[in-house]
């Protein structure tokens, strides 16, 4: 039994070693969002906070939206993120506190989250190792070795699900230990193992493949019940079956080309089931027996369960080899046919889906480690420390350089394969040969703090894991017992203190001040529900600084059509508009277009820029009415669309009130739409298509711009000066005889008195020193002496209710 004393002893002990850990993990951060899969994660809980629902908004460019269905209600067609729950739920407190105060980046607030998570797995395996019996220096011993030589390590750097699974997964083998322990009398630890497992199926469904394994741990004492044999047997029936079913799937492959000669139905459903097991071998090898890619290769010092598992045997206690050995095949042959070609794991550190089994081969490993601890002089002790030294550099090369990068160390004949498989057998290159000759050179250490040159990071993370230990290694003072209870205090502290001082940073485009001066702009000139569609150049932007209400932001993928840069053409080059947006994008537009009333797009490029094409902007207004437009830098363009929709480009159809009205001695207005009609009320949007044709080639580019007055010519609101359709069509382009769509739009007064109003319009140029030219106008009504348009339809303004 253990007292009281000796309880609040090993819960000091949890903080301080769990401190501990999170510090050092401080230090390795980055902040970096290093795979689509984490992206998308995040994208949802930051959905989810803002919007109650776990839609890919901002990453609608990476994983587009769903083909367009007319009878889809849902306003904005996103994918749901499709992951399980729990992860997206509990980073949701750090990305409201992040959003709540300024200065902390959402991105950055919630990668700590698995910092978090990882360093609590390794107090929980402190605490576990004290209750199989093993003193305080091999349950410190094995911690250490589990939070710095294991890959748990590289994967407090991300925001994968897999630290979460295994601290479920842990904690769940934890308690049933306990209770198993406690002789199955207590009445609340089986409903808090239920929901630990159920809390360990939310983070991650596929830890169902601990099941066996934590069946085992929960059966009652040998002896009891049934005698160890029975148990060896057990387990050994179930890896038994479960290999059988490997083969079968192995043997699939040859039965599909028999059955292929006789009937190619058959042959289909053949291949159908074999699909998945067509890289079973690749992953197994990987998983379990590659040097550069296994649970032993990148993990060296789970190697320990070994010699763990041996003298468990020998003192005849089988249910934590059992319970392991099970574990490790369970996950790697079931993600072996579960993957398929996804085997590796994306960009990742190998084994990702291993990540889970590595504290069960440290609890594997115990009898091992407690001799080594106890004899640390002896053969084995130094091996151990061998193995540790090494499992150390491991999986400090996993936590410098940025995992994408290590795909551009590899040779030619690797294909930039992350999974290629000499990179998993041979020597050179293993990451953790490869990675550290590439420390000296430039941004090769992924450190946050290093990016952002923030010395005060490792400082006051240094300075806390130096105290903590101090604190440690001083537990019989009271004092000291009763101080460690700051040790987490002063880490949420200066937590706080290094986000806000890697704030601006440049992975995201932190330090581009536009676009921060762009952020209020947006908040005063939306509403809430209106949807801003963003360049894909700012999606990094908004995924970490973009804290707003009740907008939805939605991020639009590279578009075909664009220019990656001044020397490199587009992929699609085209006069329709449609043919330079991203299939996937156009009905995705149109869709929120369709459920409201304006769209607002944030630009990365502008007229300055002349290489730009633009393909999104020029597809909104050739389909659509630009309404304003705010101007932070050339880079950064806010502008707003009214979303009725125009008279199509590709139907030239005739305008809904034709004129004989011309402009100078060469541009007609053949006529124009009001596609909302004569009627408005106050504060109602204005929207014109205007029809123009050019009689002979132009040499000059003119302006348009109209204007809404009173019969008596007095000003009441004017629209946005543009070239022909938002400057995509200058005049000098056009082609005589050929009809040019122009669409513009205004806003009308709020105070707006009742009463008729008249439309004027004009088109001019500017000279070199500034002076604007305006063109005459004949054909019709004329105002200003002969160079404005007075359009012949009377708009109407009701009285507002």
């Amino acid at each position: 039994m253990v007292d009281s004393s000796d309880r609040i002893r090993r819960i000091q002990y949890f903080i301080l070693l769990v401190t501990i850990l999170a510090s050092i993990y401080m230090l390795t951060y980055s902040g970096r969002i290093i795979s689509g899969d984490t992206q998308f994660l995040f994208d949802a809980v930051g959905s989810f906070v803002e919007h109650g629902d776990f839609a890919l908004d901002l990453s609608a460019g990476d994983r587009p939206p769903r083909p367009f269905d007319p009878s889809n209600t849902n306003p904005y067609a996103l994918e749901s993120v499709g992951s399980e729950p729990l992860q997206i739920l509990l980073a949701t407190p750090l990305f409201w506190l992040a959003k709540k105060m300024p200065g902390i980046g959402l991105v950055h607030a919630v990668w700590v989250f698995n910092i978090v998570v990882s360093a609590l797995a390794g107090g929980v395996v402190f605490l576990y190792t004290l209750s199989l019996g093993y003193r305080e220096r091999t349950a410190i011993a094995t911690t250490l070795m589990f939070g710095l030589g294991t890959i748990v390590w590289p994967y407090s750097k991300s925001f994968f699900r897999e630290p979460l699974a295994l601290l479920t997964v842990l904690l769940a083998a934890f308690l049933i230990h306990q209770w198993r322990e406690g002789g199955y009398t207590s009445r609340w630890r089986p409903v808090v193992i239920i929901i630990t497992i159920v809390a360990a199926l939310l983070a991650k469904t596929t830890n169902a493949f601990a099941l066996p394994a934590l069946m085992i741990l929960a059966l009652p004492r040998t002896g009891r019940f049934f005698n160890q044999r029975q148990l060896l047997l057990f387990a050994g029936l179930v890896v038994t079956t479960i290999i059988v079913f490997v083969l079968l799937l192995s043997l699939l492959s040859d039965t599909l080309l028999f059955a292929a000669r006789f009937n190619d139905r058959i042959a289909s459903a053949i291949e159908q089931i074999r699909q998945p097991s067509a890289f079973v071998t690749t992953a197994l090898a990987s998983y379990l027996l590659s040097p550069g890619g296994s649970i032993w290769g990148t993990s060296p010092i789970v190697m320990l369960s070994i010699p763990g598992i041996y003298l468990s045997t020998k003192r005849r206690q089988y249910r934590y080899p059992v319970a392991v050995a099970l574990m490790l095949l369970t996950f790697a042959i079931g993600y072996a046919l579960l993957r398929g070609s996804h085997w590796f794991g994306g960009l990742s550190w190998p084994p990702r889906f291993l990540v889970p089994v590595a504290p069960f081969l440290i609890l594997g490993a115990l009898p091992a480690i407690d001799r080594v601890v106890h004899r640390p002089r002896s053969r084995w002790g130094i091996i151990a420390a061998v193995l540790f030294i090494y499992s150390f550099w491991v999986q400090l090369s996993g936590v410098t350089l940025a995992w994408d990068q290590y795909v551009q160390l590899l040779p030619p004949e690797s294909g930039h394969l992350i999974e290629w498989s000499g990179g998993l057998y041979n020597p050179q290159y293993w990451r953790w040969i490869l990675i550290p000759a590439q420390w000296g050179t430039p941004n090769a250490i992924d450190f946050v703090w290093l990016r952002t040159d923030t010395i005060i990071w490792p400082v006051v993370f240094v300075a806390l894991i130096f105290v903590t230990t101090l604190l440690m290694r001083r537990m019989d003072h009271r004092r000291i017992v009763r101080l460690s209870i700051v040790a987490p205090v002063l880490f949420v502290v200066f937590a706080f203190i290094g986000l806000r001082a890697i704030y601006q940073d440049e992975l995201y485009t932190g330090e581009k001040q536009p676009l921060h001066d762009i952020l209020p702009v947006i908040d005063e000139m939306t509403q809430p529900g209106d949807v801003l569609l963003i360049d894909h150049v700012y999606v990094p932007f908004f995924l970490n600084y973009g804290k707003h209400n009740d907008i939805r932001v939605i991020g639009l993928p590279f578009q075909p059509g664009e220019r990656p840069s001044p020397e490199q053409a587009p992929m699609v080059v085209s006069d329709n508009p449609d043919d330079l947006v991203a299939k996937r994008t156009q009905p995705l537009i149109h869709q929120l277009a369709d459920a409201h009333e304006r769209l607002w797009l944030l630009m990365g490029s502008g007229p300055f820029i002349p290489w730009a094409v633009r393909p999104e902007e020029r597809f909104m207004a050739t389909h659509y009415y630009p309404l304003r437009e705010f101007v932070a830098d050339p880079t950064v363009r806010l502008i707003e669309y009214n979303t009725i929709d125009a008279p199509s480009t590709s139907m030239m159809r005739d305008a809904e009130w034709v004129t004989s009205l011309r402009f100078g001695a060469s541009i007609r207005l053949l006529g124009y739409t009001l596609p909302a009609g004569t009627q408005y009320m106050p504060g109602d949007i204005v929207a014109i298509s205007l029809q123009w044709m050019a009689e002979a080639p132009l040499e000059r580019d003119y302006t348009v711009a109209w204007f809404v007055r009173t019969q008596e010519g007095l000003p009441v609101e004017q629209g946005m000066d543009s070239q022909p359709v938002a400057g995509f069509a200058p005049t000098t382009t056009w082609q005589p005889g050929i009809p040019v769509w122009d669409n513009h739009a205004l806003r009308l007064p709020e105070t707006l008195e009742p009463g008729r109003y008249i439309v004027w319009l004009l088109l001019y140029y500017t000279e070199p020193d500034g002076t604007l030219i305006r063109l005459p106008v004949t054909g019709g009504d004329v105002a200003e002496d002969g160079t404005v348009a007075v359009l012949p339809t009377t708009l109407r303004v009701a009285e507002a209710p």
